[in-house]
């Protein structure tokens, strides 16, 4: 029953992106968005870090949306359509790979 709610819910949050859309043309970009908040999520979940280290990379993510969001934010969606995928689903998985491994670095620097 749990499963059923959970997909109830992400169904019910995607729809009003889905609604508003013009055309397929917005597909491509929910399912890269997904796919890299999903990525994020198993880097989160799946990788053994302290706690503080989590909280970093649990702030990278949103941050790097915002960024990513607010920087292209100007740019005609259609004209730009393959440069703004390509920056919503490589930028968050970039800086998410890219934080875990400078506190690895760090980590283990400091373990030295």
């Amino acid at each position: 029953m749990n499963q059923r709610i959970a997909g109830l819910l992400l169904s019910l949050l995607l729809l009003p992106t889905v609604a508003f859309a013009s055309g397929n043309e917005i597909i491509p970009t929910i399912i890269l968005m997904g796919g890299a908040l999903l990525l994020f999520f198993a880097v989160l979940l799946l990788v053994r870090l302290p706690l503080t280290e989590k909280i970093v990379l649990a702030a990278m993510y949103p941050l790097t949306m915002w960024a990513v969001l607010y920087s292209s934010s100007w740019l005609p969606f259609l004209n730009n359509l393959v440069v703004f995928n390509l920056t919503v689903g490589i930028m968050p998985v970039f800086t998410t790979v890219t934080t875990w491994l400078l506190l690895k670095r760090k980590r283990q620097s400091v373990t030295k």
